[in-house]
């Protein structure tokens, strides 16, 4: 038996790699990959197979001829060894779609035949060749091949990024491993060669950079921009429905909510959750102060706020009612995924295979052109950030907040000028400069590796370099504290200067005259009292997040054995931190804007709790971590999205609304408290109560049953505040009837 040599083994070793990967993304079976590949099977595209499948087979061929230059091909081992990365692949699109491993077969089969038909001429032309010393023809060959399709390819994708890249679809994959496989096979024809340009590479991106800052615009010199206290005034002052909640002596709620990070599950979650309160609750948007995003949620809060669901009028307060107006779910579906990874794969490859020149944009300039292409009617997204917002407009405040690679610490890109940065620095406030919305949204979506960091100028040879807003915390809670805290500082203010009688220098209203106040109950008529021009908020916190169990091992008796791992023990640290700081956030911002009373919500929800979450179920809808969404996964969502009607807990037939609202006190139990509520209503048809889930409907996906209930309810809590008057009559929810 002859056993391989060192060089046999090492000249094999491109398409073993290659091979590895696929059987990796088998193994881990990423579920942004399992969605793409499910995605083309319901599309019933069959050229997106072809563009799946054909390139690992190619490129294996591509390696026979560059390894027959250095080495004989043995029939059996190097045919195996060809079919690697087909074998792989024919695992993964059965471990995806099962119903189309017939598809995977064929392709195995045509590659293991073409393999084996190669070899056997790839083995008679070197003989032929070896007398004149000419066995390497071949490999030339295929070398010279390899380059130019490379070179032809990016040429496209620098010529046209997003329509080249979704064209490919699923073959970005493969052909981009497949590059990177022949690549290091045609450096294995000179090792030595070879060895020092890929160190000379490694060095080139350690040491070289990213050489494309952020892309900005000179603002327009007729919008000098707001000052978050003067902004914020000024955008209270121009609510519609300000004096109902003053007639009806109850502080005006003010809402802000958070998105967390995620990709485009985060972005969908965020999206679909604001646009479904705005179409449940017309008014919803005049409330709706500010927006922080982080990562993923920063994109679905860029998109919310460029629908036209955001584009309300400031108007008098309206009924909210059963969502039945479909939300346009079509911004998600795009194919963001392909023209990042066509960059990531293909474009800077090649940048990295070319030292100290780079010619490719970033992930995230990438990702900011997708979306301007798929929903160019859409000129919000073009807008310099600091002037998306207006004082009398209904569109949220836009504030993405990413990472400070310099210090660690968050830094905000706000549309108003310091808004949710007392600890933090902002971008771009009172700045010469300016970039558009969507830029500065993908600066805080800088996923580690996919995308690069941001590489942003805030001045005159003054740079940042910002990463993801998630290595900070993912929830972005630390930014809505802050937010809050600046509301309350306000308030503070005017409160002192109204004792001293002094005057003050803000130029929509005097609030040493008109004091501001931050209001800890909504219901409390004995606390809001409207004298004069003064002004009573209250606070309304909205999260968007997963849905996660407690973190803290608060039962020192539990017995827990955790595996420890010297390699991994870090990394593992470092994630876990990341989430644990997001949900300790939301912890404290939760207690802030619930007051004293009850900073835990021990009590259950109200709308005096001041705190409305809104939650997905990411592993158990299988969502992915990724660019790239199916219609299905948005639609199982959209049936636990802010399902009003939904609530299990909310009064059939209430007596009047402070029944009403201490029956949403009460956590559900066997009892059934509706009956205490309706002993003096007037009698109704059992008709008119309309019916939480069926045990029917709930019993396959118990926790999935139970989020739609608990953002049923705690969106039906938020719902309260736009009900001043207390109206039982005010809703057309047949709960409320």
């Amino acid at each position: 038996m002859t056993i391989p040599s060192k060089n046999s083994v090492l000249f094999r070793m491109p398409m073993i790699i290659v091979a590895l990967v696929y059987a990796a993304l088998y193994w881990f079976a990423p579920a942004q990959i399992l969605e793409v590949l499910q995605i083309a099977w319901l599309d019933g595209r069959t050229t997106a197979w072809v563009l799946f499948l054909a390139p690992a087979c190619i490129f294996a061929l591509a390696h026979l001829a560059l390894l027959s230059g250095k080495q004989p091909l043995h029939p059996v081992a190097d045919t195996i060894i060809a079919a690697l990365p087909l074998g792989a692949l024919a695992g993964l699109i059965g471990r995806a779609v099962p119903d189309t491993l017939w598809l995977p077969a064929i392709a195995l089969i045509v590659g293991v035949a073409s393999a084996w038909a190669s070899i056997r001429v790839l083995s008679v032309l070197r003989v032929r060749r070896a007398p004149a010393g000419r066995q390497a023809v071949s490999a030339y060959r295929a070398a010279f091949l390899v380059i130019i399709f490379w070179a032809i390819l990016s040429g496209l994708l620098l010529w046209s990024p997003i329509t080249v890249a979704t064209m490919l679809g699923l073959g970005t994959v493969t052909i981009g491993l497949g590059l990177w496989g022949a690549m290091l096979g045609i450096l294995l024809l000179w090792p030595r060669i070879g060895v020092a340009y890929l160190a000379l590479c490694f060095a080139a991106a350690l040491f070289g950079g990213n050489t494309h800052p952020v892309p900005q615009t000179t603002p327009n010199a007729s919008s000098s921009g707001f000052e978050h206290k003067d902004a914020f005034l000024r955008w209270l002052l121009a609510r519609g429905d300000l004096d109902q909640y003053r007639k009806s002596n109850r502080p005006y709620p003010v809402i802000l909510a958070s998105a967390e990070g995620g990709g485009i599950y985060a972005a969908a979650h965020s999206y679909l959750t604001l646009s479904a309160m705005a179409t449940s609750c017309p008014n919803f948007p005049q409330h709706l102060f500010a927006t922080v995003g982080i990562s993923g949620g920063s994109i679905g809060s860029l998109l919310y706020a460029a629908s036209p669901a955001s584009q309300g009028t400031n108007e008098a307060l309206k009924s909210c009612a059963p969502r039945t107006a479909p939300i346009d779910t079509a911004p998600l579906t795009n194919d963001l995924l392909s023209p990042v990874l066509a960059n990531l794969l293909i474009l800077q490859s090649l940048d990295f295979l070319m030292p100290f020149w780079q010619v490719a944009p970033d992930g995230g300039e990438i990702l900011a052109r997708a979306l301007e292409k798929f929903n160019p009617d859409w000129h919000f997204l073009t807008t310099p950030l600091g002037e998306t917002w207006t004082p009398t407009g209904t569109k949220p405040a836009q504030v993405y907040v990413s990472t400070d690679m310099g210090n660690g610490n968050r830094f905000v890109l706000s549309s108003v000028a310091g808004l949710g940065s007392d600890t933090a620095e902002s971008y771009p406030g009172v700045a010469a400069t300016d970039i558009a919305a969507d830029r500065a949204a993908f600066i805080s979506a800088r996923f580690p590796w996919l995308t690069s960091t941001a590489r942003l100028q805030i001045g005159d040879g003054n740079y940042r370099i910002l990463a993801d807003g998630g290595y900070f915390e993912n929830s972005g809670a630390d930014t809505v504290i802050d937010i809050v805290q600046q509301l309350k500082a306000i308030a503070v203010y005017s409160q002192d200067c109204a004792k001293s009688e002094g005057a003050t220098d803000f130029s929509v209203v005097d609030l040493c005259k008109c004091p501001l106040y931050v209001d800890d109950i909504f219901t409390g008529h004995e606390q809001t009292v409207w004298q004069g021009c003064s002004m009573h908020i209250f606070i309304a916190y909205l999260p968007i997040q997963d849905f996660r169990p407690q973190v803290f091992n608060d039962n020192p008796t539990e017995k827990t054995d955790p595996r420890q791992n010297y390699l991994l023990d870090p990394i593992s640290t470092m994630l876990n931190t990341r989430l644990t700081r997001g949900t300790s956030a939301l912890t404290r911002a939760r207690r802030i804007v619930s007051g004293l009373e009850d900073p835990d919500n021990v009590t259950g929800l109200s709308a005096d709790g001041g705190y409305f979450p809104h939650f997905t179920a990411v592993s158990d809808l299988q969502l992915p971590l990724g660019w790239r969404m199916s219609p299905a996964k948005i639609e199982q969502m959209l049936k636990i999205t802010a399902p009003i009607d939904a609530c299990e807990r909310l009064p059939g037939k209430a007596e009047d609304w402070r029944k009403a609202e201490e029956y949403l006190k009460k956590s559900m139990d066997d009892e059934d408290p509706t009956e205490t509520l309706t002993s003096n209503a007037p009698e109704q048809g059992a008709q008119d109560i309309a019916p939480g889930p069926s045990e029917d409907e709930t019993s396959d996906d118990s926790e999935i049953a139970f989020l739609a209930t608990e953002n049923g309810c705690n969106m039906a809590a938020l719902a309260w505040l736009f009900n001043p008057s207390g109206d039982r009559n005010a809703y057309a929810i047949p709960y409320w009837d």
